[in-house]
């Protein structure tokens, strides 16, 4: 996904990977919990904000959810650590993405 994020495929590319993984998401092995984590991650890190928005806008409420409560009780500590750190990638790429755009002043 990190090569990709420049590419015209990169949203279909994450949408993708977000399917295949999160049937997992509740896997008793933490390895396999932290690796859903990484790829949810990789996600956030490489589609767009606006591709996020438009494309995963029935999927942010769920992961979001998720990862608040793997954040607060998961009993792995790498795994609350991975999805504290997703809810802050997915936060500050919807502010980005919300925020308005204020013009720059002028001289």
């Amino acid at each position: 996904m990190h090569l990709a994020v420049n590419a015209p495929v990169a949203t279909q590319m994450g949408r993708a990977l977000l399917d295949f993984v999160w049937a997992v998401r509740y896997h008793v092995d933490p390895v396999v919990r932290q690796g859903v984590l990484f790829s949810v991650c990789a996600v956030f890190l490489s589609m767009p904000s606006r591709h996020l928005l438009s494309e995963l806008s029935h999927h942010l409420l769920e992961t979001r959810a998720w990862l608040g409560d793997v954040a607060e009780g998961d009993p792995d500590a790498d795994c609350r650590s991975l999805a504290t750190h997703s809810l802050l990638l997915l936060e500050s790429g919807l502010k980005k993405e919300l925020r308005p755009e204020t013009p720059a002043p002028r001289p």
